[in-house]
């Protein structure tokens, strides 16, 4: 009995494993190598047999889906480019243009639930063409994304770390500045329709949030919901500029942006 049990936790750890593995495979990799003192390619061919009788055969696809992409020059980058960038319709546009993606490949993106599987989709095909491919990928994320763009192309690692870490820290002070100001927006924020408006010009939001958000009857439930869109660092300071268009709206904004973050709010709010 005891058997039994130990080998369905068992399989239950490997099946946990296989999520992590497939949503942040950077954080699974870097934690097998500071327990286990071992690389992660390693690690699934010493259990390849144990996975193979817990995965499905499109799962361990997946394995091996991943083992290719980790030896891609922008693979130390992927999960950082899934969840802080946005690879809109103009990175798209310049990639068929220069025949990286096709027409096809533009439809699946469009199909995509959320940004982060666009992203993905999107980041995929480029890991699996040439290295000019890439090339084309890092010239059109260079034209949104700057910042990403250059640590690309960045050959120090530790100044790769500081970059990023620097980033990410301000990124989450925004979303804290919105947090702590979250009851004002919701009970004071106006003139939605223009800043919704607004964050679909320069694609922060597309028009399927756009039908999302305006289909909300009560105006606070509106501001909500637009509230929760806003998760990014391009969405954070085109959000501010929107708000700014109104009196009313750039009072708010002033004040979202005079707001000071303590270490007890960084505990508080921490994700």
């Amino acid at each position: 009995m005891a058997f039994r049990k130990d080998k369905k936790q068992r399989q239950h750890y490997l099946n946990i494993v296989y999520v992590l593995f497939q949503k942040v495979p950077q954080v699974l990799e870097k934690y097998i190598k500071k327990k286990h003192n071992i690389e992660l390619l390693e690690a699934i061919e010493k259990t390849e047999d144990d996975l193979k009788k817990v995965l499905t055969v499109d799962e361990w696809s997946h394995i091996f889906h991943i083992r290719r992409l980790s030896k891609h020059q922008l693979y130390p980058y992927y999960d950082i480019i899934l969840s802080n960038t946005k690879l809109d319709t103009g990175v798209v546009d310049y990639l068929i243009t220069q025949g990286v993606l096709t027409l096809e490949d533009s439809d699946e993106v469009s199909k995509c639930a959320n940004q982060t599987k666009k992203n993905k989709f999107i980041l995929d095909r480029i890991m699996h063409q040439s290295e000019n491919a890439c090339d084309h990928f890092l010239k059109a994320v260079q034209r949104e994304h700057e910042h990403f763009a250059e640590i690309f192309k960045t050959t120090n690692t530790q100044e790769v770390y500081l970059v990023k870490r620097e980033e990410s820290k301000e990124i989450g002070y925004n979303m804290i500045r919105i947090k702590k100001n979250y009851e004002m927006l919701v009970r004071e924020m106006s003139n939605v329709p223009s800043i919704i408006d607004h964050l679909v010009t320069v694609e922060v939001l597309n028009t399927d949030d756009m039908e999302e958000i305006s289909s909300i009857a009560v105006q606070s439930d509106r501001n909500r919901k637009l509230v929760s869109k806003i998760r990014t660092a391009k969405g954070y300071s085109e959000f501010i500029v929107a708000l700014h268009a109104d009196s009313v709206g750039t009072h708010l904004a002033d004040i979202i942006e005079s707001t000071p973050i303590t270490e007890a709010d960084i505990a508080l709010f921490k994700p």
